[in-house]
């Protein structure tokens, strides 16, 4: 999955795009952009450039004469028609124009943070919402069976993040079942609103009515693409920044050493990577409700607002799911 951007974006929003192109230009000793691309597609209509051993730029004509420049690294697509590579041929000649720009530019996360804190996403469709991530042991395999450990949520009105330790989680489920507005996460309608629900031994009535004002934003991707796209892939992408754990399955043995040892660094630690998460995710909603749209395969992937309400809450697709072992390969 993939941001694509035009050139005003390219020196607006910080990136390593221009760099990465230059660096690649001197590769081949070609002082000019255009020169350096007759040099590479004499013999081939795709070429990639690799940094420690790993793709980060790809240059590639396409069939109708415009070329696609993908930053592997900083995941961007720049489509260019002859008007665009002329542009940018101009760009690239102009190093102080670079340098001016990287140094005034801003990252995504920062310009959503700005949109978000002036009240720009205090609502949507006319309601607020409540974006929320739970920690449990993964103990075991049965979704029944999952002990609730810790949670972290912000609600869209007042921008605070709350801590939920596990003797609040019924407070925490009583504010969620009353709330008036959307309940928010990454695959919480097949794994978190069922773990919370059981952990009180509630029913599936419970769940149902957490899962009707659910934006899962797996679920949206899932629709959007037809792929299943994991989350710490998703933030990466779209927005550049991911946990501060590798994984859930990391957190998860914190929490064991945590209740062998006590020692409270290690529960800050859990604690900070589900927080971190919360906001990873709503920035994540943020960038799909900014854009409306991402590109997967070279293809863009559009969408409205009433789409993104129906893919976020539509599970009736006949999908065969193992909540479990989804929930794993997400996280």
């Amino acid at each position: 999955m993939y941001k694509r951007f035009d050139i005003q974006q390219l020196t607006v929003i910080k990136n390593n795009f221009l760099q990465r192109v230059k660096s690649a230009m001197k590769n081949e000793r070609a002082p000019l952009f255009k020169q350096f691309l007759s040099a590479i597609f004499k013999e081939w209509n795709s070429v990639y450039y690799y940094e420690s051993g790993s793709p980060s730029i790809r240059f590639a004509r396409l069939a109708n004469g415009e070329v696609m420049i993908t930053d592997e690294v900083d995941k961007i697509e720049f489509l260019a028609d002859e008007t665009a590579l002329t542009t940018l041929h101009t760009l690239l000649k102009n190093d102080k124009k670079i340098q001016t720009a990287k140094k005034n530019s801003q990252s995504i996360s920062s310009l959503l943070e700005e949109s978000f804190s002036s009240g720009s996403y205090d609502l949507i469709n006319e309601k607020p919402y409540l974006v929320y991530d739970i920690e449990t042991t993964f103990e075991v395999d049965d979704l029944k069976s999952q002990k609730f450990v810790m949670a972290y949520f912000i609600d869209s009105r007042d921008k605070k993040y709350r801590y939920v330790a596990e003797q609040s989680l019924e407070k925490f489920v009583k504010l969620m079942l009353e709330f008036d507005g959307y309940i928010v996460w990454y695959n919480h309608i097949f794994f978190d609103n069922p773990v919370v629900i059981y952990n009180l031994w509630l029913s599936d009535a419970e769940i149902e009515t957490l899962n009707k004002k659910s934006i899962d934003v797996f679920l949206f991707l899932w629709n959007l693409t037809g792929k299943r796209i994991g989350l710490g892939k998703a933030w990466w992408a779209l927005l550049g920044f991911g946990k501060t754990l590798e994984s859930g399955a990391e957190g998860a043995n914190l929490i064991k050493e945590y209740q062998k040892t006590h020692d409270e660094a290690v529960l800050k630690k859990v604690q900070l990577y589900c927080k971190n998460d919360v906001k990873l995710t709503l920035y994540l909603m943020l960038y799909l409700l900014h854009y409306q749209k991402v590109f997967i395969d070279g293809e863009e992937c559009s969408f409205d607002l009433d789409q993104f309400m129906n893919f976020s809450s539509d599970t009736d697709k006949n999908k065969e799911i193992n909540e479990q072992s989804l929930n794993q390969a997400l996280f």
